[in-house]
């Protein structure tokens, strides 16, 4: 009686086979999840096929120093116009690379507007027409639309496949300084 449980434990059935496919797929796709942020194995996508990103990770592990906190004049350097520094933006005070992507944030770029600085209110009502509006101050605008729509772009950046999070700013106080006027005739992106 023992010999023959045995022998059908010996046998793969249809279920069997089913069950080592599914669990190496789910296997597969997690992995691939971890590495790609997707769970199709696109190798052509994702920070964490990015050769910069882990020279990022190093250099931040290595000097640690020359990463974390930034001021707006620091920021500034990280334009695009010199070709030996990344491309960063500022979302809400988080600073993420966006190189990958030149030909939107470097010079000529569509979004040129946004390497080196934080201007958030921009990301907000849109209003690129008034310079006073190309600020991070966000003083006199709707609470719940600002936290909103600065929630969404910062999302956008966190998610992308090849922009990360490379630190964060350190505004200057605004006590002193008069908000800028209200504007609504802004560009408003849909779905923000």
């Amino acid at each position: 009686m023992a010999g023959s449980k045995i022998e059908t434990r010996q046998r793969f059935t249809f279920l069997d086979i089913f069950r080592i496919f599914g669990g190496l797929l789910i296997f597969s796709s997690v992995l691939s999840y971890w590495f790609t942020s997707t769970a199709s194995w696109n190798l052509l996508e994702g920070k964490y096929t990015n050769v910069d990103f882990y020279k990022f990770e190093f250099s931040r592990l290595v000097f640690p120093s020359h990463y974390g906190t930034m001021s707006l004049k620091q920021l500034s350097l990280y334009n695009g116009t010199d070709s030996s520094l990344p491309i960063y933006i500022s979302v809400n005070g988080t600073i993420f690379d966006v190189t990958k992507s030149k030909h939107i944030y470097g010079p000529g770029g569509r979004y040129h507007i946004f390497a080196g600085h934080d201007y958030s209110r921009l990301f907000v009502n849109g209003c690129f027409k008034k310079r006073d509006q190309w600020t991070f101050d966000l003083r006199g605008l709707d609470r719940q639309v600002v936290q909103s729509t600065l929630e969404k772009w910062s999302q956008y950046f966190t998610r992308h496949p090849e922009y990360w999070r490379v630190g964060c700013v350190d505004f200057p106080s605004l006590k002193e300084i008069e908000p800028p006027e209200i504007c609504d005739d802004g560009l408003v992106y849909p779905g923000f």
